[in-house]
């Protein structure tokens, strides 16, 4: 096969690829739609229309689960779909007032709002191997060493933003993560020598007494929206 005929199979195997393809349906504001993408589903529904009443509402789900409402103080925060961003618009007694999850944020707000991440997505922590998860700008490395003999360790660190979050002067506190709490547990271990050192998934600690939230021993200041 010559250079040429190589050149013209390669543009075919494009051509064939791309329509093959099936397009994705675009979200059409005018008109009440459900539509479907793998895991992602959204139902668009238009309320009283044709009337001076005439409202939009969004639903949202992933792998077969509504995705629970935000209150709201979390204005514009989003989802990544396979229709480009879906936008938490927040609740309203006003009937023409958009909804629920709408595919363009909220004008009026300053909020930027904040990337979110399904947690049916999020890959769960495996205790029984050492593993990275990551999930936006948290990173979670459980590390296991000398696995299956009697010094057999495990050591668990947390990380937010590129910076490790290193141990507290107050133990066993967590903190709300993709994969849920993460408790401190310190050098030592709480209870048996089968728990893991350094930053572990709460579960770990299920017969342990309370743990408090870190945000509940270091509540953040508020500030103006």
């Amino acid at each position: 096969m010559n250079k040429t005929h190589l050149v013209f199979s390669v543009i075919v195997l494009i051509a064939l690829s791309a329509a093959a393809a099936p397009k994705l349906k675009s979200i059409d504001i005018k008109k009440s739609g459900t539509y479907s993408s793998g895991k992602w589903k959204y139902v668009f529904t238009i309320t009283n229309q044709g009337t001076k009443s005439q409202g939009r509402f969004g639903k949202l789900y992933y792998d077969g689960k509504e995705l629970p409402d935000l209150n709201n103080k979390r204005i514009n925060d989003y989802y990544e779909t396979p229709w480009g961003k879906i936008f938490w618009v927040g609740k309203s007694f006003l009937l023409w007032k958009p909804k629920g999850w709408m595919p363009s944020k909220k004008l009026r707000s300053k909020r930027p709002g904040k990337k979110l991440v399904p947690a049916a997505a999020v890959k769960r922590i495996d205790l029984t191997k050492s593993g990275t998860y990551i999930s936006g700008k948290w990173k979670y490395v459980f590390t296991i060493t000398a696995k299956g003999t009697k010094s057999e360790k495990r050591f668990g660190q947390l990380y937010y933003d590129g910076k490790e979050l290193l141990p507290l002067s107050v133990k066993y506190v967590s903190r709300k993560t993709p994969w849920g709490e993460i408790v401190q547990g310190g050098a030592e271990s709480m209870m048996t020598t089968d728990i893991p050192d350094g930053w572990i998934p709460k579960e770990a600690f299920d017969s342990a007494p309370s743990i408090p939230s870190i945000e509940s021993l270091f509540p953040k200041k508020k500030t103006k929206q």
